[in-house]
């Protein structure tokens, strides 16, 4: 019972670890939302394209 308690508890600890960002990328000029952007968080590989309304959510370790 206390090692299904500690797993637990330790996938807990992984889940709080991650935040989604969420946002929605537009044009500078326009105000259009962009389709297909690109967004990857800084320094790695980690990242997402935008859907057809300029939406993303991207999952990021917490304080990067």
């Amino acid at each position: 019972m206390c090692l299904w308690l500690g797993a637990f508890l330790m996938v807990q600890t992984i889940w709080a670890q991650q935040i989604s960002i969420r946002g929605t990328v537009i044009s500078g000029t326009d105000s259009y939302p962009v389709i297909g952007a690109s967004v990857v968080q800084k320094g790695t590989t980690n990242g997402t394209i935008t859907d057809m309304d300029g939406n993303f959510a991207l999952d990021v370790p917490q304080g990067s």
